[in-house]
């Protein structure tokens, strides 16, 4: 049985694998000024959510 960490890891790359390279940028961009900045949780997720919902209604249309 695989464990949550396990599960979350496969889960992540699962979904990574079907994102557009563009997005994964965007996204890993975003990602490491909000680490080089000390971003918190709540800041990262108001910061993040906007992006993830472009990215979910463009994979939306394309499909």
């Amino acid at each position: 049985m695989m464990s949550l960490l396990e599960v979350t890891h496969a889960r992540a790359f699962s979904v990574a694998a079907a994102m557009k390279e563009s997005h994964l940028l965007e996204l890993k961009s975003r990602i490491d000024l909000l680490v080089a900045t000390g971003a918190s949780f709540r800041e990262a997720e108001t910061t993040l959510r906007p992006l993830c919902a472009a990215i979910q209604k463009d994979r939306e249309e394309s499909v």
